[in-house]
């Protein structure tokens, strides 16, 4: 971030913090990103989290990409697939969550 380069390239950023702390570094990493012009590239495996914040997504299973769009691609087909996990993608609050079932 101190280089001022065009791309933030960010690995499991929120990985061992708090919800509170989870948040709050996504919500600087956007407002870096939407100030600053550039592309922000964010790996994670919370899947909720990364639906709040992310424009778009690439899905991986097996060490390809198995998806990638935007919100439309986080179905509960999709999950099932790469997870092997049954899931519903509910609203709430007018924002999408998965819910394992």
């Amino acid at each position: 971030m101190a280089q001022e380069t065009s791309v933030l390239l960010l690995d499991e950023p929120t990985s061992n913090l708090d919800l509170r702390n989870q948040l709050e570094v996504l919500d600087i990493i956007r407002e870096m990103a939407a100030d600053r012009g550039v592309a922000a590239i964010v790996t994670m495996h919370d899947l909720n989290l990364a639906l709040r914040f992310a424009d778009k997504f690439i899905l991986m299973r097996g060490g390809t990409i198995w998806d990638m769009g935007g919100r439309e691609i986080i179905t509960a087909e999709n999950i099932k697939s790469v997870y092997s996990v049954d899931v519903t993608v509910a609203e709430v609050n007018g924002r999408p969550v998965i819910v394992p079932v």
